[in-house]
């Protein structure tokens, strides 16, 4: 024969599960700024093989930049 629970016993264990599961849960993360998240984002994120390769492409076919213009000023050449 089944012992029935009283909706006291049902309470305390429904809040000792959920007290369990908040404490296994890990916390949540703050970050600065949102350059701050994007870079944590961008660590655990792999971008597909297809994206990663036309972006490798366009770094290579991106010029250098311009020399300053103090630079060009000070050593002309």
């Amino acid at each position: 024969m089944e012992r029935k629970t009283s909706k006291l016993e049902q309470r305390q264990e429904a809040e000792l599960e959920a007290h369990q599961h908040s404490q296994s849960a890990p916390a949540g993360q703050v970050f600065e700024s949102v350059d701050e998240l994007l870079r944590y984002d961008a660590a655990q994120t792999q971008p597909p093989a297809q994206l990663r390769e036309r972006l490798a492409k366009s770094i290579e076919d991106t010029p250098p930049p311009a020399r300053s213009w103090w630079r060009r000023l000070l050593r002309p050449g």
